[in-house]
């Protein structure tokens, strides 16, 4: 949600096209949340009783501090780990967030990253490099990677190989007239058997943000 904050909490019609979009979904993770005062997400689960929500610190390198946001229902959180830390700021402009769920006898992970355009090919290498040592773990990578166009180019750069790319580049995941797979589904061989697609949902104007919703389906291994 572009600039997610003050101005867009405070538009009803607005924060109820978000409420009726979200409420399609188990979890959803919201990216650029850009508001010092830490009111607009509460405001927006609000809208959603039956879901429940978590958010990261406040991450950037500069003045312009973002969080992520998960809001969900239908699974239990186990654990959430907030990279923010001085250490991880030297590695991404914005430290990704890991939380954990479990629906029905399924445990894995999503990590979610929204990274820094120019520096798209370092950060992805940074985030292979952390979890070097979990790839047979069942983790799921999403987020606005900025990965394609003049940032990324998937097929020279290779970062994340042993990863399953679920979103190609020939999708386009942003409202402007450009051609970008920017937003990406990522993730270990372990989950391939429990993913079962992906979609990009188009019907998004560039008031309500500057790119199309994506979601993956995924299912619960049979017992």
């Amino acid at each position: 949600l572009r600039v997610f904050g003050k101005s867009k909490a405070s538009n009803p019609k607005l924060m109820q096209f978000y409420a009726d979009k979200i409420d399609d979904y188990n979890i959803i993770v919201i990216q650029e949340i850009r508001d010092e005062e830490q009111n607009a997400f509460p405001k927006l689960c609000a809208m959603l009783p039956e879901y429940n929500c978590i958010a990261s610190s406040r991450a950037g390198t500069t003045s312009s501090k973002e969080q992520y946001g998960i809001i969900f229902k239908d699974a239990q959180l186990i654990s959430q780990t907030d990279w923010n830390t001085p250490d991880h700021n030297a590695e991404f402009e914005r430290a990704p967030f890991e939380a954990t769920f479990q629906s029905k006898n399924w445990k894995f992970t999503i990590i979610t990253i929204h990274t820094k355009p120019q520096d798209v090919s370092r950060e992805l290498q940074n985030l292979e490099t952390l979890l070097k040592e979990r790839e047979n773990e069942e983790i799921i990578i999403l987020g606005d990677l900025n990965a394609d166009c003049d940032y990324y180019g998937q097929e020279d750069e290779k970062k994340l190989s042993n990863w399953v790319w679920e979103i190609p580049q020939t999708e386009d995941t942003t409202v402007s007239n450009t051609n970008c797979a920017y937003d990406r589904i990522i993730h270990t061989k372990s989950v391939s058997d429990n993913f079962a697609g992906y979609g990009v949902m188009r019907d998004v104007d560039k008031n309500q943000s500057d790119h199309y919703l994506i979601w993956g389906k995924f299912k619960s291994p049979a017992n």
